[in-house]
């Protein structure tokens, strides 16, 4: 069971951890409203830091909105594109089950039901600020913000869920504060948690948080495995196949002309090995395009515009669909990115760069278990017939099935024995 001292310390645990305090680092570099807020909140004093994060918290939880009609039974919530491509694609196969779906958005801090609840959060101020002093005296700007958000969430939810017919809540992600915040209201009121992942990996290195949901619904053994390794014994999983569509491996051929090589990017990313890489896969000669798709986090990202405006055949990506890009991707080119099974399910050959970005060595583990093939040192022609040497073989299929449960399986079943656990879960008989 979630609760809420537990939530706020999962949050401390990931986002006072050095890689994340890394990625806040890039936020502040990349978003000049939030490096005016950290400056403000520098230049003050203990107190007034700890009233800006009880204001933060306010913003927080004025946020959330749900329809007015709360007779359904499941309700869906996520806060960023991974979480919301991965729910539209359960909520698509769950069309049977009665269902909602809350919204996050500084629109709906100024709506009427938000404005209603708003004595809510000023009477529980007092014990609120001294919350956030306690936060503000032990950690820095992002991650104070951060563990106090969990409490705002919470009061939030719990106000939103009183009354209705919901019998669970099916997120996305594990370990963010909104989500924790939903988690633990909604085993408050008795309903279940529903979890499924966003993204795929191994946990092969860093602090992992345990997941403590009804449910969950994972894309692969290498997630049930993690999952399984840092959680609560009993944790009951199902299988879910990805989102995106899948299509046989197509390598380029030696002579093909006219190839679109897709640099994915993650957050924490290298610039100068960015600016490298272009300049490398253009002198190829068999590469016509090369379109670098940034984070679907905008706050990450750093402004590229300078790479595309020399007039070469450069592009960026920006809040494409996923399946668009990989669509057109004749090869492509990642760092610590686990966009890489998506892009491997499409049928696209990956070159594992690790100088794209900071983040640790085979922080996914993919290149120590076979998965990807590493850039090579020189780009020379002969390399698509090491790619088709690695994607091609039969031991290569079995490492993919490990991180894609679906990969040449029949994902029809699993989607069937998905429904039936969670109505099982929903609606127990």
């Amino acid at each position: 069971m979630y609760s809420l001292l537990r939530a706020c310390n999962i949050v401390r645990s990931t986002d006072n951890s050095e890689g994340r305090l890394k990625v806040f680092g890039s936020v502040l570099g990349n978003s000049r409203k939030i490096r005016w807020a950290y400056k403000l909140y520098l230049l003050s004093p203990g107190p007034v830091k700890a009233a800006l994060v009880v204001v933060y918290g306010l913003k927080c939880y004025l946020s959330l909105a749900m329809p007015g009609d709360r007779k359904f039974c499941l309700l869906f919530f996520a806060s960023y594109p991974n979480e919301r491509n991965v729910l539209g694609h359960i909520r698509h196969n769950l069309d049977s089950i009665d269902h909602g779906e809350v919204t996050i958005s500084l629109r709906n801090c100024f709506k009427p039901d938000g404005l209603a609840d708003l004595m809510t959060y000023l009477a529980a101020s007092a014990r609120l600020y001294r919350y956030a002093f306690k936060l503000v005296r032990r950690y820095s700007f992002m991650p104070a913000c951060r563990i106090f958000s969990v409490v705002a969430y919470y009061m939030r939810f719990k106000r939103l869920l009183t009354e209705s017919n919901i019998k669970a809540v099916f997120i996305a992600n594990h370990y963010s504060p909104e989500c924790l915040g939903l988690a633990t209201a909604a085993h408050d009121g008795q309903m279940k948690v529903l979890l499924t992942n966003h993204a795929s990996g191994t946990g092969e290195t860093g602090y992992v948080a345990p997941v403590y949901a009804d449910l969950a619904a994972v894309t692969s053994q290498a997630m049930a495995d993690l999952y399984r390794k840092y959680s609560p014994k009993g944790l009951q999983i199902i299988r879910l196949p990805i989102a995106t569509p899948q299509k046989p491996m197509t390598i380029p051929a030696v002579g093909q002309r006219s190839l679109v090589a897709g640099i994915y990017l993650t957050a924490l990313t290298n610039e100068t090995r960015l600016r490298e890489l272009v300049a490398e896969l253009l002198k190829a000669g068999n590469i016509a395009t090369v379109f670098i798709r940034i984070h679907p986090a905008d706050v990450v990202n750093s402004d590229l515009s300078g790479i595309v405006a020399n007039g070469k055949p450069i592009e960026i990506s920006q809040h494409k669909p996923l399946s668009e890009d990989i669509e057109r991707t004749d090869l492509a080119i990642v760092g610590n990115s686990s966009v890489t099974i998506e892009l491997l399910r499409g049928g696209c050959p990956v070159l594992y760069d690790h100088r794209l970005d900071e983040i640790i060595y085979d922080y996914n583990g993919f290149e120590g278990r076979g998965l990807v093939l590493a850039f090579p040192a020189r780009l020379q022609k002969k390399f698509l017939d090491d790619v088709e040497a690695h994607y091609g073989s039969q031991a290569w299929i079995e490492t993919m099935r490990y991180f894609d449960w679906g990969y040449q399986r029949d994902e029809k079943t699993m989607l069937r024995d998905f429904k039936s656990a969670v109505l099982r879960t929903v609606a127990p008989s």
